[in-house]
């Protein structure tokens, strides 16, 4: 597996520095081990975030049913491989949050553009999510760390 990381709205890379390690870890772990597909790999990942002391699904608002995936030490995770709407809401939800101040900052995790296009048309994708969050720098402006993720073969 391939991985790339982009820093956004911070320089503290130190501060992130275990936390996305481990991350990437888990996802070398998986591409070494388990059969990739993306219903086993987020049922994978969902169990790493447990027994790593993550939370599981947050609610934005006690009266809506909206929720954020995990937040651990006031850091949200998200694991993106939908449409690239999910993306302006992911990051509307996460942005309230870090404006709340119940969030410091978001890891972001998408495939790479070329593993986005084998799962469908106009997924989420690390080279497209980097690019509109700098058009969005003055609306979005909680740290976040962009983690990239593509195949070994693509």
């Amino acid at each position: 597996m391939d991985i790339k990381t982009t820093f956004y709205n911070t320089t503290d890379v130190i501060l992130y520095e275990d936390t996305v390690n481990s991350i990437k870890e888990l996802f070398i772990t998986y591409d070494r081990y388990i059969s990739y597909t993306f219903g086993h790999l987020r049922k994978y990942l969902d169990n790493f975030l447990l027994l790593n002391g993550w939370s599981e699904k947050i609610k934005i608002d006690e009266g809506s049913n909206m929720t954020v995936p995990a937040i651990k030490n006031k850091v949200g995770l998200s694991f993106q491989t939908g449409n690239a709407a999910r993306f302006y809401s992911d990051m509307l939800k996460f942005q309230t949050l870090y404006i709340q101040n119940r969030l410091d900052s978001l890891i972001y995790i998408v495939p790479q553009n070329n593993l986005a296009t084998h799962i469908n048309t106009n997924t989420a994708n690390y080279e497209r999510v980097v690019k509109e969050l700098d058009i969005f720098r003055n609306i979005i402006n909680m740290p976040i760390v962009i983690i990239g993720i593509t195949n070994k073969e693509d």
